[in-house]
């Protein structure tokens, strides 16, 4: 009888010993996982912040141009076109992944092209370079962007938030609710093209 009871006991130690190996070797798993999906997401988010980076220096190239040839409006055009497509692609990719992070982005592009936009057209009726001497290297105090970093800061706040708080939650596939920060974007952005168009 104590022999059964023995061989009883000591089949289910095995049992629990695998599954808890088992439950181990799936958290191991989820963890490298989300690890693995984190750095994926870091690295988007950082190449779609550089995308905007990119398009804020247009007015800069434009203004330091040394032709104003057909050519060299061709260049310009055609790397405005470039930095554009990359500013929609990014647009897609980050709000398929998360709406609040699409709507965050979303309101960064929008105002950065409107600030962007404004400086393009000044830039562009600016006298063309002739000389080294004339490269103006301040030009950071003509074309400032201070909605694009208010917005900047917002937008890296809500990827950083998304990051910690909510991926874990999205890709074990719990209730993913729409975060409410796309409510408070919405407002920003409405609240800061409004601003923009009252500066300029």
């Amino acid at each position: 009888m104590l022999a059964d009871s023995s061989g009883f006991w000591s089949s289910w130690a095995v049992i629990i010993a695998a599954a808890i190996a088992g439950v181990v070797a799936l958290l191991g798993y989820i963890y490298n996982g989300m690890e693995n999906r984190k750095a994926v997401a870091r690295r988007s988010y950082a190449d779609a912040v550089s995308a905007v980076m990119n398009y804020k220096g247009l007015p800069f190239r434009i203004r330091r141009r040394q032709a104003n040839d057909a050519e060299t409006r061709s260049q310009l055009l055609m790397l405005a076109s470039d930095l554009q497509e990359r500013l929609d692609f990014f647009q897609a990719l980050l709000y398929l992944d998360s709406q609040a992070v699409g709507a965050a982005y979303s309101a960064l592009v929008d105002i950065v092209r409107n600030e962007a936009g404004t400086y393009c057209d000044e830039a562009w009726r600016a006298r063309v370079i002739s000389d080294d001497s004339e490269v103006e290297l301040h030009l950071g105090d003509i074309f400032r962007f201070p909605l694009t970093a208010r917005a900047a800061d917002e937008c890296l706040s809500v990827m950083n938030q998304y990051l910690r708080k909510r991926f874990l939650v999205k890709y074990i596939g719990g209730f993913f609710r729409r975060e409410p920060v796309d409510i408070k974007l919405s407002v920003f952005r409405q609240n800061a093209l409004g601003e923009q168009s009252q500066d300029y």
